[in-house]
């Protein structure tokens, strides 16, 4: 077991640990998706290696013992109001896990009351990746045909990357 009143020293703790990174997407006009996806990798691999995502939980952690648990909330909220949508990327366990002897076959994230028209969920578990996408069906009514251009841009960029990250010509 873990040690009553240590959240504040660094060892570890029970709970999620959740920090944000702000990334303006930018339209690709005349780029193919491929290297927008590459531009838009590098500048993320920039930001996983700053201090973003540490600072911002630490200012979540600041604020809850200072002001309580409704200025956490506003905080946060006020923060995924201010996005045009989210995306998760969840790295998950790269074995299967069996909890009380049942095998577990797949792990969904499921956040609601989101300010948004668009979440993009992906979580990868024992070498599969689960894609989930959750729409505001009166701002984007075929949620479907979203889904299918999901998965074909993720098949694209899988068959790219099997082939030593080649482009694949579009005949423009």
């Amino acid at each position: 077991m873990m040690r009553a009143n240590t959240w504040w020293c660094g060892s570890s703790s029970w709970g999620n640990k959740t920090g944000a990174i702000l990334q303006p997407i930018h339209c690709c006009n005349g780029l193919h998706p491929l290297d927008h996806v590459k531009r838009m990798k590098a500048i993320m691999d920039q930001k996983k290696h700053s201090y973003e995502a540490h600072v911002s939980f630490l200012f979540a952690k600041l604020i809850l013992p200072c002001l309580g648990p409704k200025a956490v909330s506003w905080y946060m909220y006020r923060s995924t109001c201010s996005t045009t949508f989210i995306f998760s990327n969840i790295v998950g366990p790269s074995e299967e896990l069996m909890i009380a002897g049942n095998p577990v076959t797949y792990i969904r994230v499921n956040i609601s009351s989101t300010p948004h028209a668009l979440v993009v969920y992906m979580v990868s578990y024992a070498g599969m990746v689960d894609l989930q996408v959750m729409v505001a069906e009166d701002i984007i009514p075929d949620s479907q045909f979203l889904v299918e251009c999901f998965k074909e841009s993720f098949l694209e960029m899988k068959n790219s990357n099997d082939r030593g990250g080649q482009n694949i010509d579009n005949g423009d």
